[in-house]
């Protein structure tokens, strides 16, 4: 499959093209680089050690940003940085290995990391019950 630029590599992954670590897509025969512009920033991306977590924490270190790789503990969270790394050897990471339950837990994080431009909150509450059952106080573990 050809390319209209030489540093070009087909992605069969997404269908499109990547230069340079850039992804690009071919919309009605244009090519479109996406670039988040997200170098500099800061992201902290909860329960982040598997799963949509850990993907989202991957796609925003490889788009530039610092991720915070958050998750319960240190092994599960050093694992995820280590994912991450294989596939972004350069990206910027930081580990907070915390079980993020409790408001406490929630304002020591805030303590550690006082510039956060982006939160993905990827924690929940995974006790089934009918919404009607669910209080105020059902829904205070996502801080």
């Amino acid at each position: 499959m050809g390319s209209c630029h030489p540093g070009a590599r087909h992605d069969s992954t997404n269908g499109g093209y990547k230069i340079a670590g850039a992804d690009i897509r071919a919309r009605g025969g244009e090519i479109v680089v996406m670039d988040l512009q997200l170098k500099g920033r800061v992201a902290l991306v909860t329960g982040s050690t598997a799963g949509i977590g850990l993907a989202i924490g991957s796609r925003l270190a490889g788009e530039g940003a610092t991720v915070i790789i958050n998750g319960r503990t240190e092994r599960r969270v050093g694992d995820a940085i280590a994912t991450i790394r294989q596939k972004h050897p350069e990206a910027r990471l930081e580990a907070s290995a915390r079980d993020l339950s409790t408001a406490a837990a929630a304002e020591r994080i805030a303590a550690q990391f006082t510039h956060v431009d982006i939160l993905i909150n990827n924690l929940g509450s995974y006790e089934p019950k009918p919404f009607e059952a669910i209080s105020g106080s059902g829904l205070a573990g996502n801080h």
